[in-house]
């Protein structure tokens, strides 16, 4: 074993002699020198001891004395409480009833006229519906000659609706009788002309009964209409019809829909020199993409049979283009655009409806639309205000026009433009409804007419202004007025060959409604208030300033 003072000593002279050598060396110079460290001691250390024995524990300390616990019972002298129950009793109003199976009016008015209206609906059953309309108005007399200008009117109507499990039957049953008088003559002094010599008389009755699917909503809808209609004027003129309408739709989902629209109408007008049976057919199969809130979109044709005879005509057949595109900008407002044809069907009471005084022996034509194109740009302001602003485009051959009759100038006749006609209409109107107290509205329209064989559109209006509104300040009172606004009218009159244009009018008429009682009411009817007779067709005054008035109640 080395000592620990030889081993200090030994590396002592080693570090010594390294720097003595040092020093004797050259600056900068190195040279190769060798240590050599040896470690020859072992060092060891004695076994640990280790003791295996638990500890233990420290006992408990006993208690000098005992501990002792005592329980009582604590009894509150708690008062019992009282609970009276009783119900709390609202002391409600009776309930008025706010339906009324019957509505009755009954009046009186100038140009010596009664007045009678009735309406009667059922109440109170999932299983049908029924309802009754009666009306009849007796102007005695009128602008003209007294009696000579009178008008009276009746109309009745019956409708029902029977609910199945999957399905509803519809009907209705209608009774008309409209009379007017020829008086769109000149008094002549010392010349009378009885009212019964110039009397003309319209009949008209018929009915309808349908069929259609109970749920709107299902994937597959269908709707089917059998009709008959038979009309007779004062001079033996007839014209019976029978319709056949119905419809197929499938929409398997919101945005996708295919159907099918027919109509078949079988109509024989029967006059002096009038025997014809005039048919047509038209079907229309579509289909629809999109919803009406978003883009939309309608594509079809018109596919139409009809067998009027006139010159020029080339085919029996006609197919027309039905298209329709429209798309929700934004949620107020919507564009929308259009492309259509069709054959417009023109009838005996379809012309009558629009002028009474026409002559017997009508030659009865339907007028061919080859097309219509329309845009359209409707929205909504501030909430409750509505507007739409739009033109259309269209043409047609064989369009009607009325003018007065060369034999007779007191009633009209209708004559056709062979050629092209084209139509043009720019229009605008808006809504505006608040809460039911207050609701005003506007349809302004101009036209234009290009005409290739006739000189002009008799009796078609160059423009027309319409407003009507509502105010309901009270619960018991409602106010109704509405005003027409119309001028540009050429009318012919071939028996003088001379063409006049009539005087633009405007037509102003009030109604007022005051509830009494929640059964018994007051009415007053104010018609062509400024009091203007003016002539909507050449030689026909239309009736002054009328006021009628009368008593309305309910059962």
């Amino acid at each position: 074993m080395i000592s620990n003072k030889t081993l200090f000593i030994g590396i002592f002279s080693l570090c010594f002699a390294g720097f003595a050598t040092a020093q004797d060396q050259k600056s900068g110079e190195i040279k190769d020198a060798e240590f050599i460290i040896q470690k020859d001691r072992l060092i060891t250390l004695p076994v640990a001891s280790r003791n295996f024995e638990k500890i233990p524990p420290v006992p408990k300390a006993k208690p000098l004395t005992s501990m002792q616990y005592q329980f009582k019972d604590f009894a509150f002298p708690v008062p019992g409480i009282s609970t009276d129950v009783r119900p709390f009793n609202l002391a409600f109003k009776p309930l008025e009833k706010q339906t009324y199976p019957l509505y009755v009016k009954l009046g009186y008015g100038n140009y010596n006229t009664p007045y009678g209206e009735l309406w009667y609906n059922s109440l109170n059953s999932d299983l049908y519906t029924y309802g009754v309309h009666a009306k009849h108005i007796n102007y005695m007399n009128g602008p003209v000659d007294q009696q000579n200008s009178a008008e009276n009117h009746t109309n009745i109507a019956l409708k029902g609706q029977y609910f199945g499990r999957t399905s509803v039957i519809k009907g209705n049953i209608f009774f008309d009788r409209d009379q007017y008088h020829f008086y769109g003559y000149t008094p002549i002094p010392a010349t009378e002309i009885l009212a019964e010599d110039i009397r003309q008389r319209f009949v008209n009755f018929g009915g309808q009964v349908g069929i259609e699917n109970l749920d709107k909503m299902d994937a597959f809808t269908y709707s089917a209409t059998l009709g008959a209609r038979f009309f007779q004027d004062f001079y033996e003129a007839t014209e019976n019809e029978i319709t056949i309408t119905g419809g197929l739709a499938y929409q398997p989902q919101t945005n996708f829909k295919v159907g099918l629209d027919i109509g078949t109408y079988l109509t024989s007008p029967r006059d002096l020199n009038v025997n014809v049976n005039r048919n047509l057919f038209r079907g229309t199969p579509y289909l629809t993409l999109g919803q009406p809130d978003q883009l939309y979109f309608k594509g079809g044709v018109n596919v139409v049979q009809e067998n009027d005879d006139f010159v020029g005509k080339e085919s029996d057949l006609h197919i027309y283009p039905t298209l329709l595109l429209s798309y929700q900008i934004i949620k107020e407002l919507a564009v929308e655009i259009a492309l259509d044809g069709d054959m417009e069907r023109n009838t005996l009471l379809s012309f009558v409806n629009m002028n009474p005084w026409m002559r017997n022996d009508l030659n009865l034509l339907n007028t061919n639309k080859l097309y219509e194109a329309s845009a359209k740009v409707n929205g909504r302001l501030a909430g409750d205000f509505n507007f739409e602003v739009g033109f259309s485009y269209a043409e047609r051959t064989n369009e009607a026009f009325m003018a007065n009759a060369a034999s007779d100038s007191t009633r009209f006749d209708l004559i056709y433009e062979s050629g092209f006609s084209r139509t043009s209409n720019i229009f605008v109107g808006f809504h505006y409804d608040k809460n039911d107290i207050y609701k005003v509205g506007l349809r302004a329209d101009m036209y234009r007419y290009d005409l290739e064989n006739l000189q002009e559109a008799y009796h078609r209006p160059q423009y027309s202004i319409k407003v009507y509104n509502t105010v309901k300040p009270l619960a018991k009172w409602t106010f109704q007025g509405d005003v027409t606004f119309m001028g540009g009218i050429d009318a012919l009159n071939l028996e003088s060959g001379f063409t006049t244009r009539l005087d633009p009018f405007i037509d102003l008429n009030f109604r007022t409604d005051f509830q009494m009682t929640p059964r018994v009411g007051l009415f007053l009817n104010l018609d062509n208030a400024l009091g203007r007779e003016y002539q909507r067709y050449l030689n026909y005054d239309t009736r002054g300033f009328q006021i009628l008035g009368g008593l309305s109640f309910k059962l």
